[in-house]
């Protein structure tokens, strides 16, 4: 229930605007803890050449957000990954490494896509690219929504539950941006920050001249390197992180020595798959 006002909020927020199996995709268990012009790639999502080194940020394939299991990628989300891999490979995309969050979505959704770009790279698990604990905020809020059923019990009450959980869930999150409360969080907004901020650091530091590495993540970490890359306010931080589309890419590249954004929410390899199948396959959630 819950999930499914969440997806219902992010589809009213207007975007911004098989094929070859591998044969081994290695799984490495990573023992780390757990103001440019602002666009979206309009573009491929392979971003054009690779004659600088770049990192893609991947968000997850559609979860399941209407199963028992909302970690657990749905088949559209298993299917978007496919094509995204397809998409990097008819591009002729590279990579040098592949890197994901502990979470399990993430995990499928780089097993899906390196496996359909035909990609024998390791795939190094580091949950410092996990998303926030979004049931973390809400009982923040109130104690009694860390049990879901509550929590979709009062929402129902209202007479527009989707209009009530915008309002609920936007306080929520104002609530733990602020600072005021951080001992009522597992993790604050500051340490979320720092953790994404180490976390890409670390990616950096492997970088080659010339070399790709893919990240599986969440739309919450890609919306914070936004942020730093971008010097957003957390306002503009959030609203960007509604926009993230399920197995979008958003690119960074290194140059001159220092990262740079380079595109963001790029989503084209859905809308041109969208018109071909001519059945719906972008989404939020």
């Amino acid at each position: 229930m819950v999930a499914s006002l969440l997806r219902k909020w992010r589809m009213a927020v207007p975007s911004s605007n098989c094929r070859k199996r591998s044969r081994n995709v290695k799984v490495r268990i990573c023992r780390t803890a757990t103001g440019r012009q602002h666009r979206e790639e309009a573009a491929n999502p392979a971003g054009g050449g690779q004659g600088v080194s770049a990192i893609y940020l991947v968000r997850h394939g559609q979860a399941s957000f209407s199963g028992t299991d909302y970690d657990a990628l749905s088949a559209l989300g298993e299917r978007q990954a496919q094509i995204l891999g397809a998409a990097f490979a008819h591009r002729g995309l590279q990579v040098a490494g592949a890197v994901c969050g502990g979470m399990q979505r993430h995990r499928q959704t780089a097993t899906a896509c390196l496996s359909a770009m035909g990609a024998s790279v390791a795939l190094d698990i580091d949950a410092r690219w996990n998303e926030y604990d979004h049931n973390d905020l809400l009982a923040a809020v109130d104690t009694r929504w860390r049990n879901q059923h509550v929590l979709a019990r009062d929402l129902l009450a209202q007479g527009d539950p989707g209009a009530a959980f915008r309002k609920v869930f936007g306080l929520a999150i104002r609530r733990w941006v602020g600072g005021a409360h951080d001992g009522d969080y597992r993790e604050t907004w500051v340490a979320f920050q720092a953790r994404v901020q180490a976390a890409l650091a670390a990616v950096e530091a492997r970088l080659k001249p010339h070399e790709t590495v893919l990240v599986f993540t969440s739309g919450g970490p890609i919306s914070m390197v936004c942020r730093d890359l971008l010097g957003l306010n957390d306002e503009r931080t959030w609203a960007l992180n509604l926009r993230v589309v399920n197995t979008a890419v958003t690119r960074v590249v290194r140059s001159h020595g220092a990262l740079e954004f380079a595109g963001f929410n790029a989503h084209t390899h859905l809308e041109e798959a969208q018109a071909v199948q001519g059945e719906p396959l972008v989404t939020y959630v």
